[in-house]
């Protein structure tokens, strides 16, 4: 049985993470601009809080791993949101769960797994088919993000003791952040000149998705394994999909819904033994 503020950490989480897609196609610049600003203001705001700031005692090895996964996961699924709708971006990415019972030891579920696959195949393909906005690279940089991801939560399973710490939290959030803005230099991204309200959709996503959702995201991990903090992720495709439709006037075919119904479902299933 989990405590009140696993089960706190874990909804809360997922509504914050749920802004994540609206705050991105809301601003309006490019994927290698969002990704290493999203990070480094979420760096900097994190500065004020003290125990964020105390020495972590981490090896150098384990904060540049999680910071290179968690540089790779929003490089990947930012540029998706340029190529793909946000029901079929958000859905894909937040299949980490699939990836992290496929690649983790812990006992799973052969029916959810089957689930997750087929509603997956079946979301993709009737998107592939009938939304011209649906591009096959956007689909690959999806998966890509959610394989990273997967990777993320595994990697901080590992060092479970240090990821619920907000030092660790830091230190991989400025390292990602520092390894994004190299890349967007190198690309000749230009990263300022911006309008007031592209600087507030990036405060925005420093402080919504990333200090909170991802925040409570390592919390989640600290009280269980890496399927239960995936639980928190699996809030997101719901709540960005209704912000996607009430906001961005997005909308989902009979088959796209049941595709995404499957995907969640088998998810849900592939998790219930961490609860």
């Amino acid at each position: 049985m989990r405590s009140w503020t696993a089960w706190l950490a874990l909804g809360l989480g997922g509504f914050c993470l749920s802004w994540a897609s609206i705050l991105v196609k809301w601003c309006h610049l490019p994927p290698l601009a969002v990704a290493p600003w999203r990070l480094t203001l979420a760096s900097l705001l994190m500065q004020l809080w003290p125990q964020a700031r105390r020495p972590s005692g981490l090896p150098l090895r384990v904060v540049l791993v999680g910071g290179l996964l968690l540089a790779v996961h929003f490089a990947t699924w930012i540029a998706s949101l340029d190529l793909l709708p946000v029901y079929l971006s958000v859905c894909l990415v937040t299949t980490s769960p699939l990836w992290v019972a496929l690649f983790s030891r812990e006992p799973t579920s052969p029916p959810a797994l089957t689930l997750a696959f087929a509603g997956t195949v079946l979301l993709s393909v009737q998107s592939l088919r009938v939304d011209v906005q649906v591009q096959p690279l956007g689909v690959a940089l999806a998966l890509l993000g959610a394989w990273s991801m997967a990777a993320y939560l595994l990697w901080a399973r590992s060092h479970q003791p240090q990821a619920g710490q907000p030092a660790y939290a830091l230190r991989v959030y400025a390292t990602a952040a520092a390894l994004l803005l190299a890349v967007a230099l190198l690309a000749g991204i230009p990263l300022r000149g911006y309008s007031h309200w592209q600087w507030g959709c990036l405060l925005g996503l420093a402080v919504i998705p990333q200090l909170l959702g991802h925040t409570l995201l390592l919390l989640a991990v600290r009280y269980g394994s890496a399927n239960w903090a995936s639980l928190s992720i699996l809030l997101e495709p719901v709540g960005s999909t209704g912000l996607a439709i009430w906001l961005l006037g997005e909308h989902l075919q009979p088959l796209q819904g049941l595709g995404l119904a499957l995907t969640l479902t088998g998810l849900l299933g592939l998790t219930r033994k961490s609860v």
